[in-house]
């Protein structure tokens, strides 16, 4: 049905009400004055595309039964903006001191926003440290999670334990810790309860990419008798997936941009 702007205005209002009774809407009178003033700025015979235009996006609104001035501008407003202006809206400046910062607790086993600490631009002495922790706790809760995963020949990853509980052991052993160099030269694996000097003489690479100090990684070896650990293989931890990841932790509440209010926002987003 074409609207014409040569019609009496109550002969257009009554079209466009018609319109809107067909798709199971009322509008009100107002709202019916505003369609009327959006269809002006189109050709003629863009006008009828215009208003079905219009009737299909109100349609994705499901709790709207009555169209009023104000939700026909924000609808209207939302199909008039330009690339510039969905651009403009996605970017979001943040304080780098007052965003919230991301820490993982072990004790909830939940990711967590830490707000209220001071901040500067030079860190402490404690900073390198704690973000050493964190690097490494946050590899530690996805490994314990995997609990069918496998790291090619070295086995299950449920397996792993402790440089504390290593100390004493024979025979094969698998650990997850951060490569250190306590000692000029001299390299170690150091996890949340102690640090033990290894040797790589014999090592196999199970995994791509590089080990460097400070690399959060999975090894496998034994203990010598004089409290060296011998690393027979090495490697990066499996990885897992974002949607995984989401699934299991509470993203909600760990969102620094405070704009994922729902699972179906969060699932937008993967």
């Amino acid at each position: 049905m074409r609207v014409s702007l040569n019609q009496s205005s109550t002969v257009k209002k009554r079209q466009i009400m018609k319109q809107f009774k067909m798709r199971g809407l009322s509008i009100h009178s107002d709202a019916t004055d505003a369609v009327i003033n959006v269809l002006q700025r189109e050709e003629s015979q863009n006008q009828k595309e215009k208003l079905q235009i219009i009737l299909n996006e109100i349609k994705k609104y499901p709790n709207i039964m009555v169209v009023t001035k104000e939700k026909l501008s924000e609808v209207v407003a939302l199909l008039s903006e330009s690339v510039e202006d969905v651009m403009n809206e996605s970017i979001q400046l943040l304080q780098a001191y007052e965003t919230p910062r991301l820490e993982y607790d072990a004790m909830f086993k939940r990711f967590c926003l830490k707000e209220k600490e001071l901040r500067s631009f030079h860190s402490d002495a404690n900073s390198k440290v704690d973000m050493l922790q964190q690097r490494f706790v946050l590899v530690q809760q996805r490994i314990q999670r995997l609990e069918k995963a496998s790291f090619g020949d070295m086995g299950a990853l449920r397996n792993l334990c402790s440089i504390e509980s290593l100390l004493g052991k024979s025979g094969m052993q698998s650990l997850l810790a951060l490569v250190t160099q306590v000692e000029e030269n001299q390299y170690y694996l150091e996890d949340l309860t102690g640090h033990v000097r290894i040797s790589l003489a014999n090592v196999i690479f199970l995994s791509h990419g590089f080990i460097t100090e400070q690399s959060v990684v999975v090894a496998e070896g034994e203990i010598s008798d004089n409290n060296i650990f011998i690393i027979h293989k090495i490697g990066h931890p499996p990885c897992e997936s974002r949607i995984e990841s989401t699934n299991i932790l509470c993203a909600i509440k760990s969102d620094i941009f405070g704009v994922l209010e729902s699972k179906q926002e969060i699932e937008k987003v993967q």
